[in-house]
């Protein structure tokens, strides 16, 4: 084994997946973390990709709630409820199930666990990647590691110090801001709505007992979210009035009892120049939004990182990572997503899922099965493909993404100057 000490960075899903499996292997590895509560609500995920002994570990069966049903909304009158696909669908207790694997890793004798308080580490905290390691300085506290782990989240924190000074990268990002409402769901679905505020949003039963979770989101570039904050507020109340003219769904209030934010990396980073400093899961935008495998995607970087870490590079962990299975159709989900700008713009998100629903309608069981694929699984069969290209806006839709596909591969990503949303009162 050529690496001994590693310091992982962020004690989320993939800040804790990637301690798992180093310490599991051997290494001596130093966990740092913020002394920052986690924000009590649910995560939306399955374990259609981790392992048996993953699930286990992440998703206990005492902390996850069954989703088995996912109901599509739209403005466009679309109302329909699909099966949850392959694989388990189901809300977990995330503050909880982290906090629990945290304490199991603190057990293990070649994990030590170190906080430390956030404003210290935005002011004192340095990086220095050299060809034989990192040295890392937080406050009067300085170590050298054989290699360091960024699973510090969108902002990627360790990356940002490490580049000493140069200018931020600008990517696209799913906005999310949302909030916990006294209230109930007659069945336990997990619903997507498409449209208010111009938004691709969702709602689900929270792990608070007689609550629910309702969180807007929508596409934008990074450097624009205080712009999206600043309008975020009504955007919700837009969603949370929508919500309250659909049967089935109880919200007895409109005041959220706690609110929360942020935003989700939907592109790549460029390709890592660092010898020791390996970002993971939304440090490196290994997510995948609004598809539920964000949480497990970050798990499974973990393990891919643990397997690559001994003989590769950063640069080479990274193609590592793009090479499996799972990510086949990552860089038709960013052109897709690119393409979807325009529309949102317009407010006319969710027209592909009123085109489908005329399959629902229509009792097309020949398709039905395709169309719940697309909606939950993102695989667009050549039968299904040819049936919504019928749609002039649709095939307007999959032209530009087709366009924006090509743009990437010869001119990379193009951001909006402008938030990409349409007005709201």
């Amino acid at each position: 084994m050529g690496l001994k000490e590693i310091a992982v960075f962020g004690n989320g899903p993939a800040g804790l997946s990637s301690t798992r499996e180093l310490a599991n292997k051997g290494y001596s590895v130093h966990l740092y973390h913020p002394d920052l509560q986690r924000v009590d609500r649910s995560v939306y995920t399955t374990d259609a990709l981790t392992t048996k002994d993953q699930n286990v570990e992440f998703f206990p069966e005492e902390h996850i709630y069954p989703l088995p049903n996912i109901r599509i909304l739209t403005t466009g009158g679309t109302d329909v409820r699909v099966r949850a696909g392959t694989g388990r669908y189901f809300m977990i207790d995330y503050p909880t199930i982290l906090e629990q694997l945290e304490i199991s890793l603190e057990q293990q004798t070649n994990v030590q666990v170190h906080t430390f308080s956030a404003p210290l580490f935005r002011e004192s905290a340095q990086f220095t990647d050299t060809p034989d390691g990192v040295e890392v300085r937080i406050d009067q506290d300085v170590r050298t590691f054989d290699a360091v782990i960024d699973a510090t989240g969108i902002e990627s924190r360790v990356i940002d110090k490490a580049k000493k000074g140069e200018d931020a990268e600008n990517f696209l990002v799913e906005y999310v801001y949302g909030g916990i409402y006294l209230g109930e769901f007659e069945h336990p679905d997990l619903l997507l709505v498409f449209g208010p505020g111009g938004g691709t949003s969702w709602a689900n039963p929270s792990i608070r007992e007689n609550h629910v979770d309702i969180a807007y989101s929508a596409w934008g570039p990074k450097n624009l979210h205080r712009e999206f904050l600043l309008s975020a507020k009504p955007r919700l109340n837009e969603l949370v009035n929508f919500l309250k003219q659909n049967k089935g769904i109880n919200i007895r209030n409109s005041k959220p009892e706690h609110i929360f934010s942020g935003c989700i990396r939907s592109q790549p980073q460029r390709k890592p120049r660092f010898n020791h400093i390996y970002a993971i899961g939304e440090a490196a935008g290994m997510a995948k939004p609004t598809s539920g495998d964000s949480f497990q995607r970050a798990i499974v970087a973990g393990e891919v990182l643990t397997h690559s870490i001994d003989h590769q590079n950063p640069a080479q962990f990274h193609r590592h990572w793009k090479s499996q299975k799972y990510n086949k159709s990552d860089d038709f989900f960013l052109a897709a997503a690119l393409a979807r700008l325009p529309f949102q713009s317009r407010g006319q998100t969710g027209g592909v899922i009123d085109q489908l629903q005329q399959f629902v309608n229509q009792g097309r069981d020949d398709v039905i099965p395709e169309v719940e694929n697309y909606i939950i699984e993102g695989k667009l069969s050549p039968k299904l493909l040819a049936y919504i290209l019928t749609n002039t806006s649709i095939r307007e839709y999959f032209k530009k993404s087709l366009e924006v596909m090509s743009e990437l591969i010869l001119k990379g990503v193009t951001l909006p100057q402008e938030l990409p949303l349409p007005s709201v009162d």
